[in-house]
């Protein structure tokens, strides 16, 4: 945080004491929601991110295909000798 920005929350908050307990509570609640809202924009836009690739590899294939291809094209052991000493 910068030194302007801490003073310009230093001359807020002076004027934030100044409220009444009522009015304090009311601008509290509204800095919260502003807050929240900005968060769960947020979130919103991590979720579209990810959404766009939901289903971005569709070639017709099953799963239960798709894990045959996998486990038939396993090469461990087959693509390495290992010479004994």
């Amino acid at each position: 945080m910068t030194a302007a920005t801490l003073n310009i929350v230093d001359k807020y908050f002076s004027m934030f004491e100044s409220l009444s307990d009522e009015a304090q509570t009311l601008l509290a609640n509204r800095i919260l929601k502003s807050l929240k809202k900005k968060t769960e924009a947020k979130e919103d836009d991590d979720y579209s991110f990810l959404n766009k690739f939901s289903g971005a590899w569709d070639d017709g294939t099953t799963v239960e295909e798709q894990v045959k291809m996998i486990r038939d094209s396993r090469t461990s052991g087959l693509t390495r000798k290992i010479d004994e000493f």
